[in-house]
């Protein structure tokens, strides 16, 4: 009887590989579409059973109305910033000569 080595003779072929845009073709194919109500505009739409908005222009509307206070605070403390640093690099208006007095 002949000896047999396993590792040799098992299926050593390479599995047809699928590129990632094919494999991401597919499984957006199988995706569940419902149809929806914008949760902005009021628009209808179909997409994704995850999808609340009909567009990133209505999605970054309700991002800015839930954020509104912590958005404003930080244009707050921007132009606080700007206004300290445009003060420090321009002198005051005493120590200026006038252009008119000689």
């Amino acid at each position: 009887m002949r000896q047999v080595d396993y590792h040799i003779t098992m299926n050593t072929k390479p599995r047809p590989t699928r590129k990632a845009s094919e494999l991401g073709r597919a499984l957006a194919a199988n995706r569940r579409l419902v149809e929806g109500t914008c949760a902005v505009c009021g628009k209808p739409f179909s997409g994704t059973a995850k999808r609340m908005y009909c567009s990133t222009l209505c999605a970054a509307k309700a991002y800015r109305r839930s954020h509104q206070e912590e958005l404003n605070e930080k244009r707050r403390k921007k132009y606080a910033r700007q206004k300290k640093t445009a003060e420090e690099e321009t002198p005051s208006a005493a120590a200026k000569p006038s252009p008119h007095s000689q």
